[in-house]
């Protein structure tokens, strides 16, 4: 929603909002920060000429490499059931 103007912002989860916001009807911001989702998942969120840029894939736009997070867990002594 619109607000004097004004698009909306987006804040954390960027790759699932970059989706969100490119479904909208019109432009609005994400901003990307440096949580670190990308070391879960098989690909980062990748600018091109400063502009966020959607999968063009069926989903959320997030895949998650179930290697990595496996990996994290049994670092971390846990067990992914």
């Amino acid at each position: 929603m619109r607000r004097n103007g004004v698009p909306d912002c987006l804040h954390g989860k960027q790759e699932l909002h970059i989706s969100l916001v490119s479904a909208q009807p019109k432009d609005g911001w994400v901003e990307q920060h440096s949580f670190p989702i990308d070391h879960h998942t098989t690909g980062p969120v990748v600018p091109e000429d400063a502009l966020g840029v959607a999968p063009d894939t069926p989903g959320t736009g997030v895949a998650f490499g179930w290697d990595k997070l496996d990996a994290a867990a049994d670092s971390a002594g846990l067990r992914r059931t």
